[in-house]
């Protein structure tokens, strides 16, 4: 599961993984980009704790572009989305996998992770 602490560096966010890597991007929107192997069945996690605050979760919503099958989204902790992903197409193409939030206190907000499958 994609879950590490933040480190801030000059208006981005890094957060390294075992299968590859994210970044964050700060400023009109955020992307996380990882890399996902052909045939790996794996959980990606997005930690909204720094953004929520006190506030928690009340619904996620997952959604991913075709090729990509997506299962068992589920929320930890009313803090952390999750979503298990497999299968994709080997491609030079990045796809988007965007988690949709909506706060007990109202606030929405949505995060997208940007996958490039590949033969590891």
């Amino acid at each position: 599961m994609v879950f590490v602490t933040e480190i801030d560096i000059r208006g981005f966010s890094v957060l390294p993984d075992r299968r590859g890597f994210v970044v964050v991007f700060v400023g009109g929107f955020v992307v996380f980009s990882v890399l996902k192997d052909v045939a790996a069945d794996l959980d990606y996690a997005i930690d909204w704790s720094q953004w929520l605050g006190n506030d928690t979760i009340a619904s996620s919503v997952w959604t991913a572009a075709p090729g990509l099958t997506m299962h068992s989204g589920v929320v930890i902790n009313n803090k952390i989305a999750l979503v298990w992903l497999s299968g994709g197409t080997v491609s030079d193409t990045v796809v988007r996998v965007t988690n949709k939030i909506t706060t007990v206190a109202g606030r929405v907000d949505e995060r997208s992770l940007a996958v490039q499958v590949v033969q590891k």
